[in-house]
């Protein structure tokens, strides 16, 4: 289950282009983009030695289909609101779209699950990214339910 709230061996680093950032963000992706199946990656958003944020995606072991799932995406509290999670989100996209160029597969879908009550604020996020709610799994957390969150790339 995704923890997508506002909470707080890297080999490869990179900064993107972003417009009206006092200090540009750089990216630590751990492992770097291989066309391994079964792929798990780590990204850090920091400036210098403060982590602003980090996200898990993997895309599953047999899995040919242009689908993966974020598992963890957290922006650190003080930092939220200010456009970290937007910076986050595009890299996240950016490597999954590179795995899925380098095993020849189009990236078709990204998805998450997030929780209905906990995850208001990042069930909003989310939806501002090209996120659509396509289903409600009825109680499968405590005493709440699971959210599927999509994003289509075809």
């Amino acid at each position: 289950l995704a923890h997508p709230t506002c909470h707080s061996a890297n080999r490869w680093v990179s900064t993107p282009t972003v417009q009206n950032y006092k200090t540009m963000p750089q990216f630590t992706y751990d492992p770097a983009v291989a066309a391994t199946p079964g792929f798990i990656q780590t990204i850090r958003m920091h400036e210098g030695e403060k982590l602003i944020g980090t996200a898990t995606w993997q895309s599953a072991t047999a899995s040919d289909d242009g689908v993966a799932q974020i598992l963890d995406f957290n922006i650190t509290p003080p930092l939220c609101r200010q456009g970290n999670g937007k910076r986050l989100m595009a890299a996240l996209v950016g490597q999954s779209a590179a795995y899925h160029r380098q095993r020849s597969i189009a990236p078709r879908r990204l998805w998450i699950l997030l929780r209905q009550k906990r995850h208001v604020i990042a069930r909003a996020f989310f939806t501002s990214q090209g996120f659509t709610h396509i289903s409600t799994v009825k109680d499968l957390l405590w005493e709440e339910d699971g959210l599927v969150y999509i994003r289509t790339f075809d």
